[in-house]
């Protein structure tokens, strides 16, 4: 389980860095664009952590033992997917590298690998042993199997839009297309289940739940949810998705900070101490519960992140001569120089715009075009005013050879910043569950025994 949890944390900061750089550096305008070679990079992701919930199950009940091999079997096997449509040069992308000789070599690896897996599965299946039943429907084990299929329903859906349009050339010579729609309309549904599991999922306790008790427990994560929404409706808010996501996301987080109080309670009446001592001894002794629960704050972080950038980004592109102005949201751009400089790998042409908002002065920024002597066409680089509520997303898209004017696009980017801050999140969080423990642990996990004690303090409070 470590040795994933390092696995996935790598390439959580891995993806997280990616979308900074295609936001950042880029300048199209976006951190996420289901590029072939982002949806490689995200499909072991998927089913990596699908492993590590499962795991839990594993280790608790000695279920699920055949499923986490295939897991893990299919999370290296997706690794050497994405590698392989990085690096052949088969998909358009701008992360790829143009078609090479290791493509076939990669592809070659990738069945020899398949065929191990199927044979080592053929041949050892009957070491496995019979897998213990789930002992309920309604325990935190069938909610992590739920979790699991969410997650690998997800990297299926992404996997068939990736790969689809390669299938189809290769089958009829036609170029056919998969564009964000499509992996927007698939896999968002799926996305806002996951989340829901995740604010669900920590109110249930292990082998079996009392439904009057879980009920009670859920009234209040449901409530604070609705009232988001309504509250956010009221305000002026549209777009379904974008609420819903919304009240899901509050609703986890009241779910998250409801256990946290409950576990102190508990360490409290179990070890008569006050709040302080009993909310650093639970933490302590829980880390790696702690940890999880930290790593699903950052997710939900990241999809109040999305949602808002997808669903509030505005934008306004604009002709302006030296001197005038554009205005957006309350800002101001106004275009003050248009200068050319030469270094030795490109040619740059920067655009000098004051920013400003109301009577604030937000400085220059230098959004530019680089001409590259071997590309086609300009590279636009941004620049941008990064707040924690909302980006200013400033962009160049022509300028007039003799620098009198310029054409300029705006875009105002809701939350954004909290999608770098919730990569941070749920890194630190997958640090503090992978962290050595001071002392061995003793045959029955202990995590376990004091959730266990937790659900029976609170259900009996």
């Amino acid at each position: 389980r470590r040795w994933t949890l390092a696995a996935w944390t790598f390439l959580t900061v891995g993806i997280v860095l990616g979308g900074w750089w295609s936001y950042e550096v880029l300048g199209w305008g976006g951190y996420w664009a289901w590029d072939p070679v982002e949806n490689a990079s995200i499909l072991p992701w998927f089913t990596a952590t699908a492993l590590l919930h499962s795991i839990m199950v594993q280790r608790r009940r000695a279920a699920l033992r055949v499923w986490n091999l295939a897991l893990a079997s299919a999370t290296f096997l997706l690794v050497l997917v994405g590698t392989f449509l990085t690096r052949s040069g088969v998909v358009a992308s701008v992360h790829a590298f143009t078609q090479s000789a290791i493509g076939p070599v990669l592809l070659a690896y990738i069945v020899a690998t398949l065929l191990v897996v199927a044979g080592l599965f053929v041949w050892r299946a009957d070491r496995l042993g019979p897998d213990a039943p789930l002992p309920s429907g309604l325990s935190r084990e069938a909610v992590f199997l739920g979790n699991n299929v969410i997650l690998v329903g997800l990297a299926f859906t992404v996997l068939l839009g990736t790969v689809f349009p390669l299938l189809v050339e290769a089958a009829t010579g036609d170029r056919v297309s998969v564009g964000a729609p499509y992996f927007n309309r698939m896999a968002v549904p799926l996305a806002l289940i996951m989340v829901l599991l995740m604010g669900v999922g920590p109110l249930v306790p292990w082998d079996a739940a009392d439904l009057r008790a879980l009920g009670r427990r859920l009234t209040v994560p449901a409530i604070v949810g609705l009232l988001t929404v309504g509250a956010l409706g009221l305000a002026g808010l549209a777009g379904v998705t974008a609420l819903v996501t919304f009240g899901l996301a509050a609703s986890t987080v009241t779910a998250i900070a409801g256990e946290i109080v409950a576990d102190i309670a508990a360490t409290r009446h179990r070890d008569r101490v006050g709040p302080g001592a009993a909310a650093v001894r639970a933490v302590a002794r829980r880390r790696r519960r702690y940890g999880g629960l930290t790593v699903h704050v950052g997710v939900v972080l990241a999809a109040v992140a999305i949602a808002a950038s997808s669903s509030y980004a505005v934008q306004v592109e604009r002709r302006l001569a030296l001197d005038e102005s554009v205005t957006l949201g309350g800002h101001e751009a106004r275009l003050v120089d248009v200068a050319r400089r030469r270094t030795a790998r490109r040619m740059e042409v920067v655009t000098s715009v004051a920013l400003s908002r109301g009577t604030t002065d937000l400085g220059i920024h230098e959004p530019m075009l680089a001409f590259y002597p071997s590309a086609t066409q300009a590279i636009a680089t941004p620049s941008v005013e990064t707040g924690p509520t909302q980006d200013v997303y400033l962009t160049v898209a022509e300028v007039d050879p003799d620098g009198r004017w310029a054409t300029v696009r705006m875009a105002i980017n809701p939350l954004v910043a909290w999608l770098w801050v919730a990569g941070g999140v749920m890194a630190f969080g997958a640090l503090v569950a992978g962290w050595p423990a001071r002392r061995p642990r003793s045959a029955e996990n202990p995590e376990d025994v004091d959730d266990a004690h937790r659900d029976r303090v609170t259900v009996g409070s």
